[in-house]
């Protein structure tokens, strides 16, 4: 299963964990999620070709990634 690592500069405080988590739990194709608050790291095991309907939902959050 592909593991993707984004970095989403406006991601510094777990409030902001809590709304990417609340967001991505609803995608039946994302399977795990891991933090790194200090790097600004998210990383996301899941199904999809590619990241783009993930970096959409950030996007909408207001967190735009690399």
């Amino acid at each position: 299963m592909p593991k993707t690592t984004l970095y989403i500069l406006k991601m510094d405080c777990p409030a902001e964990e809590k709304l990417i988590r609340d967001q991505l739990q609803k995608m039946p194709e994302i399977k795990q999620f891991e933090f790194n608050l200090l790097q600004k790291e998210f990383t996301v095991t899941h199904q999809l070709a590619d990241v783009a309907n993930i970096q959409k939902v950030l996007a909408s959050l207001g967190m735009e990634a690399q």
